[in-house]
Parts: structure tokens; sequence; C-alpha cells
């Protein structure tokens, strides 16, 4: 996973496949997030706090990624000011 949340420009073909990459992706990150959560709530350590708060930043970048491409997706489906009042294309 990469820690860019630029838009990348792929044909229809691989928009799915890259949308189910950054969910499964966000879905492992929220999970290590949850279970590094967990472990510091067991045994309250400050390495295992830093190991949470370093699992938390990897989850929200994800999150951010997959709200990223999302925005991107719903963006490109959407007609533009121009082509709604007007029909232009």
């Amino acid at each position: 996973m990469s820690s860019s949340s630029r838009p990348v420009d792929l044909d229809l073909a691989d928009r799915d496949w890259y949308l189910d990459e950054l969910y499964i992706d966000w879905r492992a990150a929220s999970a290590q997030a949850d279970a590094a959560y967990s472990a510091w709530q067991a045994s309250p350590a400050p390495d295992r706090y830093a190991a949470y708060v370093a699992a938390t930043d990897q989850a929200d970048a994800a999150t951010d990624q997959l709200a990223a491409a999302h925005a991107c997706e719903r963006a490109a489906a959407r007609p533009s000011v121009r082509q709604r009042l007007f029909g232009w294309t």
C-alpha cells in the first residue's frame, strides 16, 4: 500500500480491482489497529501504546486512500454542470 492519496488513472476494468485492494488494505489496517489497542489495554506499556498509535496512523492513511479513490470514482461518474444544464459534452 502506498502512502500517497493521489488518484490513479486506471481503465475501467482495473478500477474495481483497485477499489477492492484499497478496501482490503483498509480492513487489514483497521484490524491491526484494533489488535494493537487490545494489546495495549491488556498490558499498558509505552511500547504497546506506540504500536497502537502507529497502527492507527496506518489505518487513517488507508481510510484516506479509500475515500480519495471513491471521490474520484464519483467525480468521474457525475456529469459536469455544463452537461447537466445544457447537454454539452
